[in-house]
């Protein structure tokens, strides 16, 4: 009996495509973990921290939580605002000066690989220092850096900063998964960051000092849309049809779903009710089709019990694993 030729007409053998499936299954469960880790941290340095503090606390979260997801042995982290202006950053070398600190990151931002990553607005991936023009290496750096990734934290259209992962071996960085799931972070990563922002610039200065760590900021879990507090956030990431890739816990809490219920569901617009359904499957579709890159609006939801509730949702465009998807947020409106 003659079976049919199944290789890949790329000239991988069936083998290779099955462990490339199981890599990508392996960075998919990697990067959904990650997740869970990284608003778990950043809320817990919220209770605990206001204001710029908190700002710089996410930042430390962050560089710590892909500096462990890569082996990564040094990184950086700059936030941009809308003109392009550093506001804060957390540098490889540690502590440094104010003045020799502006002077580093301008030089970095002029001629070094964050420079390149902000102007192509893509992954700078350098896989040896040494014969990469991009990369710039600074004087006296008290590290050893041959290969680096730099990956731009963007939410839309708006480039909210550049995290850049280091390490002393050339093509530390290369293997497929690392930079697939560093890549889908990176959304994910924005929108927590922009989150902390938001909730800087709603709570008035002596809230830092006027609220005890073990009182929540936010009284009840139904008033929560003015603060863009992560607490109170759902993230989710849904494919061209509507389906669940992932979300979070408190997605699933607002409207009384387990994650296996979420994922199992046809499409997320199950979960509007039927006079708001039209409307965020236009949304949806605008966005998937490039007529757009992002979307908001208001709508009713619908819980697993069939009670309507009032929702904010947001959401961009981005590609997981190759595929087009939306990462977005959903908070319920005050009432």
């Amino acid at each position: 009996m003659n079976y049919p030729d199944r290789t890949p007409k790329d000239g991988t053998t069936q083998l290779d495509a099955l462990e490339r499936e199981l890599t990508d299954f392996q960075a998919l469960q990697t990067t959904i973990d990650v997740q869970h880790e990284l608003i778990a941290r950043i809320n817990a340095t919220q209770q605990a921290s206001k204001g710029h503090l908190a700002i710089k606390s996410a930042c430390l979260t962050v560089v710590q939580l892909f500096g462990q997801m890569t082996e990564a042995e040094e990184s950086s982290i700059f936030l941009l605002d809308d003109n392009g202006v550093v506001t804060e950053s957390i540098l490889a070398r540690g502590a440094t000066m104010r003045e020799l600190k502006r002077t580093l990151i301008g030089q970095v931002l002029d001629r070094g690989l964050a420079g390149w990553v902000i102007q192509h607005r893509c992954i700078g991936l350098v896989e040896d220092t040494l014969t990469d023009d991009r990369w710039l290496t600074l004087p006296y750096e008290p590290y050893q850096v041959r290969s680096a990734l730099c990956v731009p934290l963007s939410k839309g259209r708006r480039l909210l900063g550049v995290l850049t992962l280091m390490h002393s071996a050339p093509g530390h960085f290369n293997e497929r998964s690392v930079v697939k799931y560093v890549e889908n972070l990176a959304e994910v990563v924005a929108l927590a960051l922009d989150n902390v922002h938001l909730r800087c610039e709603v709570l008035p200065p002596d809230n830092e000092v006027s609220t005890p760590l073990d009182t929540p900021t936010v009284p009840t879990h139904d008033r929560t849309s003015s603060t863009g507090d992560l607490a109170f956030t759902g993230l989710y990431i849904v494919t061209a049809n509507g389906k669940f890739l992932y979300v979070n816990p408190r997605f699933a809490e607002i409207f009384h779903y387990s994650f296996e219920e979420l994922v199992a569901l046809d499409s997320m617009f199950d979960l509007a009710a039927s006079e708001s359904r039209t409307q965020i499957f236009e949304a949806l579709d605008r966005c998937f089709r490039g007529h757009v890159k992002g979307f908001a609006c208001t709508f009713k939801g619908q819980t697993k019990y069939e009670e309507q509730i009032d929702l904010e949702i947001e959401g961009n465009r981005t590609k997981f694993y190759g595929k087009p998807a939306i990462v977005g947020t959903v908070r319920l409106v005050d009432r």
